[in-house]
């Protein structure tokens, strides 16, 4: 039985039947409500870099608020008013791809204990104890090398677990200062949640190359010293113990997999990959299962929720459906939409907003290599897509930024606004998300809206399939309205006044726009 009384390492025990679940947290502060960018809650941020100095007995409280967000940031793309099948002929050399990013693995700046938290149904919280973090071997060391370079060597970036000698690289460190928690659930027992990672933010276009994320393997290491029969450890990665693969192997198979996946996870942060972009295949939405809901979308999402293939990717969390389970035991892969995002980064350059309002919109066609390795986009070494990426502002209360296209028929386009998930942003901005398709005589036909999505307050409009051949017209403002969970159902649907909170300077700022469709 566990207490909130505290323990000596050694005597430490959980009985697996006070185990009502297990949970795993990534990226905590990646995606804040509305409220949490009020000017005066504003408080000085701390690279994970930073981090890893403090004390290894320091509070858990301590250790979490190291964790926070640092700036970096993001942009756009070209105009005429060419339809899009002619326009994305503007093609770019598969080769180019800028500078390389360079990655450092740093198996040994980590923590060398991690904090066990008891939260009470009361709310209160304590250290019940502290336990050993795992020592990586040569062996689990080049082995979570090589699944990260397989992901990311299609795009030119350089991993390694030496620092590189010259130029800008980011660090990503293993067993960083990342807490186990048992949360009392009413009626007995304890949900355990493992924290297995946090970048410094969400870095659009990597315009940072020296920013840095911790991972942790915790979980793992907690089961199999707390429960040595190996039982909690096997229900939670579901990996069987016997005669041919005992609890060591086991240990060391989950740890390598799971530290690999959940590495590759924040390097995509650092490359300004959010959680949707795990979403998959193209076309399908939103995954079936309801992780996440499609009432966490305001409004509701209306579109298909065929996104099987979700939790296969990297960029999957526990909202989206990325349990502890398939973090590690399956060798998991980046979407065609990371795919997208990250070679958009890497090639385009934003279209300010005078230039781009001047004609409609002229897509440029990026060959993307295409990290599939299963499911129906898989086959295929590239994929084509049309892109455009817009750089824009809103300069005062009211204002109505448009940015017109040339659709086809049945293509389907994701539009994906940033502005206050990049802490770069000096001046970040709550937008609404439209699609319009302009008529002849002048009319317009609303074709999706979006003012908020899952994860923070930028909008997304997801996988719009155009009704026919005409002029697409994008449109963004920033209505006096933000939503918040004010009625505690989990769902942050409540509607509330910017200005009567405080947040009236949300009404003006900068974001930027990625637009993508694939060529069939």
């Amino acid at each position: 039985m566990v207490s909130a009384c505290s323990e000596p390492t050694d005597s430490f025990r959980l009985d697996p039947a006070e185990i009502v679940g297990v949970t795993a947290s990534e990226d905590e502060g990646h995606s804040p409500d509305v409220m949490a960018l009020r000017p005066s809650s504003a408080s000085p941020d701390t690279p994970v870099a930073e981090a890893l100095a403090v004390p290894s007995d320091a509070p858990v409280a301590e250790a979490l608020a190291a964790l926070a967000d640092t700036p970096v940031a993001e942009a756009g793309n070209a105009s005429s008013d060419t339809p899009l099948a002619e326009a994305a002929s503007d093609a770019l050399d598969v080769d180019d791809l800028g500078a390389a990013q360079q990655v450092f693995l740093d198996f040994d700046g980590g923590v060398p204990t991690f904090d066990v938290v008891v939260e009470n149904l009361d709310g209160s919280s304590s250290v019940v104890t502290s336990l050993p973090s795992h020592v990586y071997t040569p062996e689990e060391r080049a082995a979570i090398e090589a699944l990260i370079a397989a992901d990311f060597g299609p795009f030119g970036i350089g991993v390694s677990n030496v620092p590189p000698e010259e130029g800008a690289f980011s660090t990503l460190t293993f067993n960083g200062p990342l807490p186990i928690r048992l949360v009392a659930v009413a009626g007995g027992g304890f949900l355990v949640n493992g924290s297995f990672g946090d970048s410094d933010a969400i870095d659009h276009r990597n315009c940072n190359p020296a920013d840095a994320a911790v991972i942790a393997a915790h979980l793992w290491e907690f089961f199999v010293l707390t429960d040595p029969s190996g039982r909690s450890f096997s229900a939670a990665s579901g990996l069987a113990i016997d005669a041919e693969h005992p609890l060591a192997s086991r240990l060391s198979e989950a740890v390598v997999q799971q530290s690999a996946n959940t590495a590759a996870h924040e390097l995509g942060h650092l490359l300004g990959l959010r959680h949707h972009d795990a979403f998959g295949p193209p076309s399908s939405g939103l995954p079936a299962g309801g992780s996440p809901s499609p009432l966490e979308f305001v409004p509701p999402f209306e579109g298909p929720l065929d996104a099987a293939e979700t939790t296969l990717h990297l960029m999957s969390t526990g909202r989206t459906g990325a349990t502890p389970r398939v973090r590690a035991s399956i060798d998991q892969f980046f979407s065609e939409r990371s795919a997208i995002k990250i070679m958009a980064g890497q090639r385009l350059s934003p279209t300010p907003e005078a230039e781009a309002q001047t004609s409609a919109l002229e897509p440029v066609r990026l060959w993307v290599p295409n990290p599939v390795l299963e499911g129906v986009g898989a086959g295929p070494s590239e994929l084509i897509v049309q892109t455009l990426l817009v750089d824009a502002t809103l300069s005062s209360p009211g204002e109505i930024d448009e940015f017109r296209l040339l659709g086809a028929t049945g293509e389907v386009w994701t539009i994906d606004l940033v502005s206050t998930a990049d802490p770069s942003f000096a001046t970040p901005v709550v937008t609404d998300l439209r699609l319009l398709l302009e008529q002849p005589d002048g009319t317009r036909e609303l074709i999706a809206f979006n003012a908020q999505i899952f994860e923070g307050s930028d909008p997304l409009l997801l996988d719009i399939e155009l009704p026919s051949d005409g002029t697409y017209v994008v449109q963004v403002d920033a209505p006096d309205t933000a939503f918040i969970d004010s009625d505690g159902d989990g769902f942050r649907d409540d509607p509330i006044s910017l200005e009567e909170n405080g947040l009236g300077a949300l009404r003006m700022g900068d974001y930027e726009l990625l637009m993508y469709s694939l060529v069939p």
